[in-house]
């Protein structure tokens, strides 16, 4: 819950109520709770939602999509994420394989390795229209 208080002068101060299992956290304690991958029927995209703990800094998300061969054949960067839960589209950019893909997530800040990995496995659909399950990434 948000509330923004202000006085006549125009200044202003937000407020944000949240939940005690939702206080942000420093830096060093910021994980990865989940990895949700849900193939779309056309074969050529895939969601990816993803779930981090709360957080006082913003860190960086690195999402790769990898084939069947472990090469990985699309990559997004999001630099500095101001939530905690956010859904991205990943595309594939040549033929769908026969075989199980997977999809990296790794959490970081700035020029630091890795602080959190995530890795989901799945399969595309088989035929035009139909769905295959989401991969349900609640934390590890």
């Amino acid at each position: 819950m948000r509330f923004t208080l202000s006085d006549k002068a125009g200044l202003g101060v937000d407020l944000t109520f949240v939940e005690s299992d939702e206080i942000p956290v420093p830096r060093n304690e910021v994980r990865l709770r989940g990895l949700t991958v849900t193939p779309f029927a056309d074969r050529q995209r895939i969601r990816v939602d993803i779930r981090i703990t709360p957080f006082l800094e913003r860190p960086n998300l690195e999402v790769a999509l990898m084939a069947p061969g472990g090469e990985t054949v699309s990559k997004v960067s999001v630099v500095e994420t101001d939530t905690p839960n956010l859904s991205l589209t990943i595309h594939l950019r040549s033929e769908p394989q026969s075989g199980e893909y997977a999809v990296r997530g790794a959490l970081s800040y700035e020029t630091e390795p890795p602080q959190d990995v995530q890795e989901r496995r799945f399969l595309l659909p088989e035929a035009e229209g139909s769905e295959a399950p989401s991969t349900d990434g609640e934390g590890e």
